[in-house]
């Protein structure tokens, strides 16, 4: 009681600046933290209305307590002056929202009964009404032009399960394999397929793959990109791989076939190519095909060149990229006239909108720049494009970009008051030179309230893929905004094997993993070293997937450079990967042929982690998913396996119910805390 009574008369005797408010703490910005990356909104998929002054789009929120996201639609003018109203908000997700082509209701998906159905409403929100009753539910939608109907996607059961063939072992769940790639990415084939579905008005729907066990969309991460209709709605185009057997793993041979939705006649666009042809689309004039195509059979990450085929005489193709030395990136989208096609491509660690003469008179250029991402455009009113947008430091959010001018202005601003109140890191780009004299583009990103007078432990991040940009993507599991934060440089290098500089640099690491690869993600954290802000002795290397064998491999070739390693789903043993992985074609071409090939081929003797094990001697956490089928568990468990024989201090942080990329929400909680607690006890 005298305390406090002592404390009170302090407080007069002191006056208004005792009471006064201590402003400098009240103004303190927060850090970049899991929990800050979890409450960020993030924006969905989006749909501009047909007179392209309205924008329709959905945003998903993420709920660590009930393990779950939550999705709603809105709707604002793509003017950028509108304010954004709440379209749907019916307990569950509302996703896929599309526009009827007279512009007066907006379709969406959302629950029904435990189903996934089409619904339609009003621009207000008003007169909610359920239009399908697919058996199986539905995955995807669009809305034909002209209220020619609408197309969905569904699943479709044609295959016998042996319970079924069987009666009296009803309770088995034993399979009968006869073909390769029976399980994929993170989830077996459950004997059903994605088929696409025509229901014209009036009418039932009609199952325009009737019988074929093929899928389309095309798996694992096909959307209704791989779909396309003629402007009168009298034909739709779409992707599908038509491969069963051995050879459905090997394949990368997707064709473009075309419907005619009143005969049912199907014509095949793109026989002959073996590679991947997808995204079409269909010029106004209905006579043109524009589409992503490459050329080479069973490799994923050849040169996607931009086509264009007469509809009448399908053989007649062109390629608009012949001369242009990097590939594209996402769909193309016609203009008006039908005369310049736009489309993104990668440029130096970015991904900007470019666009080319239709007839191929006029070579690709650029209409936007600066250090972003932009893709999946759709048009607005005046000749201006909608885009999605971001940066390292910027989430998700829609922009309206003059292609003019390149001028653009933010449509929505999901996250403007968070980002407002948080100290986020420097994003800085620096050019390295290579051991084979090459340039090579390297991302620094400093810690909030950085200063070059304080000597910071770095992290070497190495990318996945391994033919995948480190680009201005916002990653919510790698995120350097939030690694940064923690008071760490991260040293994110462009190596060997990506696009965006050329196809010689993107195609340097096929046969060649291990060799300039790491060559030149350990150049870029030399480089770091000699700077006076990051602490040599302090480094860190990880990184998933490919990136995860990167640090597999350097743990056994760095020569003591770094204190710890993390390596999420890597690959560990080039051998057993190509015996247990789904898509064979990928492992097949990157090693350039199975083990077994006489004689064989270098990577496995040269290029797999496992022959370095005798020189790991370094701290190592090792995390894996159990439904992880293109890197398969076995993977990480060897490594495991081999650092605990090998007494190196090391853990396995196993999440049974994730694939390749770890998506729950308390699940991802977990892989942050123990990413950074692990860093933590080797780096600070």
């Amino acid at each position: 009681m005298r305390a406090k009574l002592l404390a009170f008369l302090l407080l007069l005797a002191l006056g208004p600046l005792a009471l006064a408010p201590v402003t400098c703490q009240a103004q303190t910005k927060q850090l970049p933290s899991v929990e800050w990356l979890m409450s960020l909104a993030r924006l969905g998929e989006y749909a501009v209305a047909p007179d392209g002054k309205q924008v329709v789009y959905a945003v998903s929120r993420v709920s660590i307590t009930e393990n779950k996201s939550e999705k709603d639609l809105y709707l604002t003018t793509t003017d950028g002056k509108g304010t954004a109203a709440i379209f749907a908000n019916k307990k569950g997700a509302e996703s896929s929202p599309h526009w009827r082509h007279d512009g007066t209701k907006i379709g969406y998906l959302a629950d029904t009964n435990g189903l996934t159905q089409l619904w339609e409403a009003s621009l207000d929100g008003s007169g909610k009404t359920c239009i399908t009753s697919a058996p199986a539910g539905i995955d995807g939608i669009f809305y034909l032009p002209k209220n020619q109907g609408i197309i969905y996607t569904s699943r479709v059961k044609l295959d016998t399960t042996l319970a079924e063939k069987y009666a009296d072992a009803a309770q088995s769940k034993a399979r009968l394999i006869t073909g390769t790639l029976y399980r994929h990415w993170n989830r077996w084939h459950d004997y059903s397929y994605a088929h696409l579905f025509y229901l014209a008005p009036g009418k039932a729907p009609q199952d325009l793959m009737a019988g074929q066990p093929y899928d389309c969309p095309v798996p694992p991460m096909g959307g209704l990109e791989d779909v396309a209709a003629a402007p009168d709605g009298s034909f739709i185009v779409y992707a599908c791989r038509k491969e069963l057997g051995a050879s459905r793993g090997l394949s990368t041979n997707t064709d473009l076939f075309k419907v005619d939705l009143a005969t049912k006649k199907t014509t095949n666009l793109t026989a002959g190519n073996l590679g991947y042809d997808k995204a079409p689309a269909v010029s106004p004039d209905g006579k043109r095909l524009a589409y992503s195509s490459q050329a080479m059979a069973g490799n994923e990450a050849d040169k996607p060149r931009l086509m264009v085929l007469e509809l009448a005489t399908p053989e007649k193709k062109t390629d608009l990229t012949d001369t242009f030395d990097e590939g594209v990136a996402g769909a193309p989208v016609w203009d008006a006239a039908g005369t310049t096609i736009y489309v993104p491509v990668h440029y130096q660690a970015t991904e900007q909108i470019y666009k080319v003469a239709a007839d191929g008179s006029k070579d690709l250029t650029a209409v936007s720049e600066g250090r972003q991402n932009l893709t999946e455009l759709q048009w607005a009113t005046e000749g201006k494009m909608v885009c999605p947008r971001t940066a390292m430091d910027a989430p998700a959010d829609l922009v309206l970009l003059d292609p003019k001018t390149r001028k653009q202005i933010f449509i929505t601003q999901l996250n403007k008051e968070k980002l407002a109140q948080t100290s986020l890191p420097k994003v800085e780009s620096r050019w390295v030179q290579t051991t084979d004299g090459k340039q090579e583009l390297v991302w620094h990103i400093l810690p909030p309230n950085f200063s070059k007078s304080t000597a910071y432990p770095a992290i070497l991040f190495c990318q996945g893929g391994p033919e995948v940009p480190v680009n201005q993507g916002f990653s919510y599991r790698w995120n350097f905004m939030v690694m940064a934060a923690q008071g760490y440089v991260v040293v994110a290098p462009c190596r060997r094997g990506m696009p965006g500089f050329g196809r010689a640099w993107n195609d340097a690491i096929i046969g060649d993993w291990g060799g300039q690869p790491m060559r030149d993600l350990l150049s870029a954290i030399d480089d770091a070293a000699t700077l006076p802000y990051v602490d040599r002795k302090r480094l860190a290397c990880v990184g998933g997937s490919y990136g995860g064998y990167s640090a597999f491999f350097l743990a056994g070739t760095h020569e003591r450079r770094f204190k710890t390693f993390i390596s999420h789903c890597g690959v560990y043993n080039l051998e057993s990967m190509m015996g247990t992985t789904d898509e064979l074609f990928f492992n097949n071409h990157e090693a350039q042929g199975p083990f077994w090939q006489k004689p064989q081929p270098k990577s496995y003797a040269l290029w797999s982690p496992h022959r370095f094990v005798d020189k790991w001697d370094t701290p190592t956490l090792v995390i894996h998913g159990g439904l992880d089928f293109r890197v398969p568990e076995e993977q990480g468990m060897q490594a495991f396996t081999a650092l605990q024989m090998r007494g190196i201090p090391s853990k396995m942080l196993y999440f049974p119910d994730e694939g390749h990329w770890v998506l729950k929400p308390q699940n991802s909680l977990i892989w942050h805390r123990e990413f950074y607690a692990w860093l933590n006890t080797y780096l600070k």
